[in-house]
């Protein structure tokens, strides 16, 4: 794989960090106008419940494509990404440099250490260290998202407990991979990407301009 090529598959998995991402804020903005916007939101309650469970199940879904176990040479895991980046460290520099504009108007330049081998490693370890959640989040696709398993098909809340997961430990594995793409987009053409929609929070917004209209 050349350099340029290496730089399209960060960002391919860059882009499906932003499907989940935004998926997340949609589902937080609902969860939050149930609370702050209760009238607005009764005016379609059947939309904001499918949304809810759609948001949801998408972000999970993105979530699992990513940290996915499968052995498959076509799939794009996020361990897959770790072998390509480790087959083509020589595309990499062992240098990063920063530019920076002082108050002053001058131009500060700093140059940092940069180990690919190391970055991996630490890639590594976020997998080790959250292979708990990362079984849980499998485990909830293969059985109640993607599959209707006996077991939870009648009762699907009794999968969150057999299989719970947080967004506090989904964000975790999310924003490692995220932090992970853009920093080797950075240390391979000084470019990072931002990784949410400008506009995926405007709900608020929305709902307000209805209120309005309805008084």
């Amino acid at each position: 794989m050349d350099r340029e090529g290496l730089i399209d598959t960060i960002k391919g998995y860059l882009y499906h960090v932003r499907e989940a991402n935004d998926c997340l804020i949609v589902y937080q903005s609902i969860c939050k106008a149930v609370s702050n916007r209760t009238d607005e939101v009764n005016l379609s309650p059947g939309f904001f419940n499918i949304t809810l469970s759609a948001c949801i199940n998408a972000y999970l879904l993105e979530l699992a494509k990513l940290f996915d176990a499968s052995k498959n040479r076509g799939e794009r895991t996020f361990r897959k990404l770790l072998h390509i980046i480790e087959q083509n460290a020589s595309l990499f520099p062992v240098e990063i440099h920063s530019e920076f504009v002082l108050d002053d108007g001058k131009v500060e330049q700093i140059i940092e250490p940069f180990s690919v081998f190391a970055e991996i490693e630490k890639a590594n370890c976020l997998i080790y260290s959250m292979h708990k959640e990362i079984d849980n989040l499998l485990g909830r696709r293969d059985r109640g998202i993607a599959h209707n398993d006996v077991r939870y098909f009648i009762d699907s809340k009794k999968i969150e407990n057999d299989y719970p997961i947080t967004f506090k430990g989904a964000k975790q594995l999310l924003s490692g991979v995220e932090s992970f793409c853009n920093h080797m987009l950075e240390a391979l053409c000084n470019e990072t990407v931002i990784c949410f929609s400008e506009n995926a929070d405007d709900l608020d917004c929305l709902l307000r301009n209805v209120s309005i209209r309805n008084q």
